[in-house]
């Protein structure tokens, strides 16, 4: 299908790209609308989403692994920001296995369930560092407690794990370790 951005992009991310010196040329119009979503925050940890244009006008502009192939050349890292859609990964495995990148897998939300887990870890042979939320992974591994939770991470398949616990800071999790890594101090500027 077609994926891509809106040519009200100019006028919705444009700014902040080039504010942020971020490369446009990989961008493709493919829709009127760039895709936006509403936050909706319920707490420190929880949020909803919702797509302004609504969930097929945002599924027909996500990205696909023939976008990523177009842009990949000489990046050393990719961040995955997905499910665990069959097509998107078949392709970012071959891309993988064509170019020398590092992957990092934020998971999606509505893949985080116990009955995913199985093709989470499936995946995550795939990738090279996965970053999930306390949220996301209280519903992939039935319970909120964090040292069942870092536990359960460090049997993963993959080399390196980011639990991100919102203000606090994050867990980074290996197999032989766990480490807490607070967050700085900081007014934010651009949320």
């Amino acid at each position: 299908g077609e994926n891509g951005t809106g040519k009200d992009v100019a006028e919705t991310y444009g700014p902040w790209m080039v504010r942020n010196g971020l490369a446009q040329d990989g961008l493709r119009i493919a829709d009127t609308h760039t895709p936006r979503n509403v936050l909706n925050y319920l707490d420190e940890h929880t949020r909803t989403e919702e797509p302004v244009f609504g969930h097929e006008h945002f599924k027909r502009l996500e990205p696909s692994a023939d976008d990523v192939g177009k842009v990949i050349a000489g990046a050393r890292s990719v961040y995955l920001f997905r499910n665990t859609e069959t097509a998107i990964w078949r392709g970012i495995a071959g891309l993988k296995q064509q170019h020398d990148i590092v992957l990092l897998w934020e998971i999606a939300i509505d893949a985080c369930t116990p009955k995913e887990r199985p093709r989470i870890e499936e995946l995550l042979a795939i990738a090279d560092a996965f970053s999930l939320n306390l949220e996301e992974a209280a519903l992939i591994f039935r319970t909120s407690d964090v040292d069942r939770l870092t536990s359960a991470l460090q049997t993963l398949p993959v080399a390196t794990v980011f639990l991100r616990a919102g203000r606090r800071g994050s867990f980074v999790v290996t197999r032989n370790d766990i480490a807490f890594v607070p967050s700085l101090a900081v007014e934010p500027v651009d949320v």
